[in-house]
């Protein structure tokens, strides 16, 4: 595991910049939108290492929230980002804790 040998703050920071990084790569080769054989892999690619940090920085968010707080946040981000039915679930578990 990367975080291993670094810190988490550390890790989330090196996906982030990597994932936007190949975002501008990809947005720098024009010629290459057209093929979908390297297109398609290459924005695969970029999206899974940009969400791969997402456990890491939820481990965070755990360690250093109160969790009234941090299950308010995780229903924030539910309601604002994921489906309605996912949204109504959360709201749901927030209003019966």
């Amino acid at each position: 595991m990367v975080h291993a040998h670094a810190g988490r703050v550390q890790t989330i920071l090196f996906f982030k910049f990597t994932a936007v990084a190949l975002l501008g790569l990809i947005g720098l080769f024009p010629v290459v939108w057209t093929e979908l054989g390297i297109i398609i892999p290459a924005y695969v690619i970029r999206t899974a290492i940009m969400n791969s940090a997402f456990p890491l920085q939820k481990s965070i968010l755990m360690d250093y929230v109160p969790k009234v707080s941090a299950m308010h946040h995780r229903c924030i981000i539910c309601c604002c980002f994921l489906s309605a039915v996912s949204a109504l679930h959360a709201v749901t578990a927030c209003s019966l804790t």
